[in-house]
């Protein structure tokens, strides 16, 4: 029989790695800088406290919540599903299907995944999470104050033993007779110290799984959102169990694994799925009683047979494929001459605008989009970015905020023709479908300059949009009465106005692991300036330190040649400016996501590393004087926010990377400790 692999991203990437590295790569070391740490040793169990790294300073007050008594029930027990197949994806051209959706009752959330491992139709690993009922990748929803009690089973098989198997190499037999070989053996409850579950493997065996509840303010404690030290292990089952804040925005917010070494693997499998904190047509009524489409982009892994990437400005074969809800749009062509195979369809009804919750999950792509209606840039009407309503609680509506229940908290959308999301990030808005006379009806993503050692993303059509006179089936959102418009408490309110006593530079940068060596594997570092570049191994010390009740200004750059995309785990940022320059009110929204285009500075031909024309001086080799002048000329792509430390429920250990997984994957994240 046919097996799937696993194997990590340095080996599974080696093709994507090489792309324009180089001289590139090769001046590197001596453009950025490089301090390797060695491996994190094994965590140790027996030290007081769940938070993450021990301190003195946080105190044992902090316990991991209780199990899930009545979910115990539950394990050993088989997801049904109609093959041998549990990841089984729709075929290409097929119409888009939506999501299951489960919803919270008498204030909880109570529901069972299981976590496989199968092969999609080009023989590369997928991955996903199944519920009880053998729904794929099932959109759980919630209310504000609600409990989650979510219990994970992983049913993938150890990889031989956590030994890495070269590339190619089958690493496991995946199905015996249809039967996932690993079954449900016992709970893993939260244990004493760091560890969280199993022991952290790192990355001796990409088969472990956990989840991050991307973009929930919940306790960063064990059972919770404590990706840094939880590992739920083959055959193991562990048990998630966290309150929803009361003052949760309600939108749209995602699920996937996170173990570090191989969360790219994971995600860009496909295990991923989504949250949803009801209640926005309270804080954007223009959403009420429409239909609720919910469209997840996602890459994956791009067939063998296609050639070599090439990047921007050419980008025409793309690094990875893409999907929507599963359905693949796929390089098929041996050649530089590009060929797809049918996008999805997306079926609407004829004169019936539609509430479409849009999710970037992939592990790599940022994906730029446009709904086109023959060939124009159709302008939609944005309500929530990373989960958050836009202009509610970024201080545009601060007469709300200041009269309380005397003024509903609503306010206007934003109109845009065009939405970027990176991996991770989110946006809602309000859409009409194709009128009569329109000939052609697409979701195209646009073609995206990553730099000069980036990825290559094309210009691609990801589905095809028809009408229809009928209803189309899709569940609709509530009704509101605009005199009971919401009122409760505003997580961000005040922020924009809040005094910040912090301020902090922190950059991304890359160097090869070799200098001398092209094809060894990058190191990805995120520093704060002035520290020395680190990889991030588990265990290692917080970065920054800070405490509950803080509001700090950050300024990240990015002083690579490609592409990164900020990421910070438990808290939202208020954006404030790009490249030194303050947004418009519009763009002056929270985000947990935001991309850091690569630097672009003058390269010299034959090297390619940053150098001044003029004078034929490499970077590297300039004095600081003169390193300072250069960078007047040609500075670092930055953003400036506000980032939120305010609320209690922060305090502990997290972290914050690129949520290009292959790079945090390689090194690009560090960990922060808010004291309470």
């Amino acid at each position: 029989m046919t097996t799937a692999k696993l194997y990590p991203s340095t080996v599974r990437n080696s093709r994507a790695a090489l792309r324009l590295r180089g001289s590139v790569a090769m001046t590197a070391a001596a453009l950025f800088g490089a301090t390797l740490l060695p491996a994190g040793a094994a965590l140790a169990a027996t030290q007081p406290a769940t938070v993450a790294a021990p301190s003195p300073s946080v105190p044992a007050s902090l316990p991991g919540l209780p199990g899930i008594s009545s979910q115990t029930t539950l394990i050993g027990a088989l997801a049904p599903r109609a093959s041998a197949h549990p990841c089984a994806r729709p075929a290409p051209g097929s119409v888009i299907p939506q999501p299951t959706h489960i919803y919270s009752s008498g204030g909880a959330l109570n529901v069972h995944l299981d976590y496989y491992e199968d092969m999609d139709d080009q023989g590369n690993p997928s991955f996903c999470f199944l519920d009880v009922n053998g729904n794929q990748a099932p959109i759980l929803h919630g209310k504000p104050g609600d409990t989650f009690n979510i219990e994970v089973t992983n049913r993938v098989p150890p990889v031989n033993a956590g030994q890495f198997t070269p590339f190619g190499v089958p690493a496991d037999n995946l199905l015996q007779a249809g039967v996932p070989s690993v079954p449900a053996t016992k709970t893993t409850a939260a244990v004493a110290g760091n560890q969280c579950g199993e022991q952290y493997q790192f990355v001796s065996d990409p088969s472990s799984v956990n989840v991050h509840y991307h973009g929930f303010l919940v306790t960063p404690r064990c059972q919770s959102d404590n990706v840094a030290h939880t590992v739920i292990a083959a055959g193991d089952t562990f048990e998630y169990s966290f309150p929803i804040p009361t003052n949760e925005p309600p939108g749209l917010y995602w699920f996937h694994p996170h173990v570090h070494g191989s969360g790219e693997q994971s995600v860009q499998g496909g295990a991923s799925g989504m949250l949803v904190i009801d209640g926005i047509e309270q804080f954007h009524p223009e959403v009420a009683g429409l239909p609720e489409r919910v469209l997840v982009f996602r890459d994956k892994l791009i067939g063998g047979n296609a050639p070599a990437p090439n990047p921007f400005p050419n980008n025409i074969v793309p690094t990875w494929d893409a999907s929507i809800n599963y359905v693949p749009v796929e390089y098929t062509s041996t050649t530089t001459t590009p060929s797809y195979t049918p996008p999805g369809v997306i079926q609407m009804q004829s004169g019936q605008k539609e509430f479409w919750r849009v999710v970037n999950t992939g592990a790599d792509a940022i994906m730029d989009f446009q709904v086109l209606y023959d060939g124009v840039p159709q302008p939609v009407s944005v309500v929530a970015l990373d989960g958050v309503p836009v202009n509610v609680e970024n201080g545009q509506n601060l007469l709300s905020s200041l009269l309380g229940l005397l003024l509903p908290a609503t306010a206007a959308p934003v109109n845009k023709t065009t939405i970027q999301l990176a991996p991770g990030q989110r946006a809602e808005f309000v859409i009409a479908p194709p009128g009569a006379s329109v000939k052609s009806a697409v979701i195209q993503t646009l073609n995206y300059d990553t730099g000069l050692v980036g990825d290559a993303l094309p210009s691609r059509t990801l589905a095809t949009i028809t009408t229809q006179r009928t209803a189309t089936g899709l569940p609709t959102m509530p009704t509101v009465n605009p005199l009971s418009l919401a009122t409760w408490t505003q997580r961000f309110n005040g922020l924009f106005q809040a005094p910040s006593k912090v301020n902090r530079t922190l950059y991304f940068s890359e160097v090869l692991s070799n200098p001398l060596d092209p094809a060894s594997p990058t190191n990805f570092y995120i520093t704060v300036d002035g520290a020395t570049p680190a990889t991030y191994q588990p265990g290692i010390a917080p970065a920054i330190t800070t405490k509950v009740g803080s509001v700090e200004t950050w300024t990240i750059q990015n002083r690579s040649l490609e592409a990164h995309v900020f990421h910070i785990h438990q808290i939202h940022y208020l954006m404030l400016a790009v490249n030194g320059v303050a947004l418009s009110p519009a763009d002056m929204q929270l985000r947990d996501d935001y991309t850091i285009p690569g630097w672009k500075p003058p390269v010299d031909p034959v090297t390619s590393a940053p150098y001044d024309p003029a004078t034929g001086t490499l970077f590297s080799a300039m004095t600081a004087a003169q390193q300072t002048a250069y960078l007047k000329k040609y500075p670092y792509p930055s953003f400036t926010a506000k980032f939120d430390f305010r609320d209690p429920t922060a305090a502990g250990d997290f972290v914050y990377h690129c949520h290009i997984l292959a790079h945090e994957d390689n090194g690009m994240m560090a960990l922060i400790r808010v004291l309470p």
